[in-house]
């Protein structure tokens, strides 16, 4: 919106066309993806194991996105937010997952820019929401394996930046 209000609809097109570009050089086999109107993209992940697959698909999404730029008269960054569904558990068809993903997209636009949500972790930011304005003391639990770490470490580092009263558990393996 920004650059079709600055610059043009043209300038605006050839940004999309960048984001399509590098939604389609990210992919390897895993999606189809396609724009669904304005600056929307849907993306359809198949033959995925586990739902770890689609979050770090997700994740490579926001950061292929976030390192586009803006044409030289603008500042700032291009963004992405992105909500995610999972099939069958929240539907069997477009209409039902396009809905689920969609309420999660705008959830996770209102949290901050280059953002995805997937099933419940819309609850966790809430319950964190809700210990942060309580005081609470948050304690982030992890696995020994490398997955757990790192996961504890960045939500960790993450979370430190706005709270305090935050700690982190990782579990001996013996």
């Amino acid at each position: 919106k920004q650059v079709n209000d600055s610059l043009g609809h043209q300038e605006g097109d050839h940004l999309l066309w960048k984001v399509a570009q590098a939604l389609q050089l990210q992919n390897h086999g895993t999606y189809l993806c396609g724009r669904v109107g304005g600056d929307e993209f849907v993306v359809f992940l198949y033959g995925i194991d586990d739902k770890k697959q689609a979050e770090e698909t997700a994740y490579h999404i926001c950061e292929t996105v976030k390192s586009l730029t803006l044409p030289e008269n603008l500042s700032g960054l291009v963004s992405c937010s992105i909500g995610g569904a999972f099939a069958p558990e929240e539907g069997t068809d477009y209409r039902e997952l396009f809905k689920s993903a969609d309420r999660r997209t705008y959830q996770a636009k209102r949290l901050g820019k280059n953002r995805f949500l997937m099933e419940d972790m819309d609850i966790a930011v809430d319950r964190l929401n809700q210990a942060m304005g309580k005081k609470e003391r948050i304690l982030v639990y992890g696995d020994y394996d490398v997955d757990g770490t790192t996961a504890v470490a960045l939500v960790y580092k993450f979370l430190q930046q706005f709270y305090s009263n935050i700690d982190y558990y990782i579990p001996d393996r013996y």
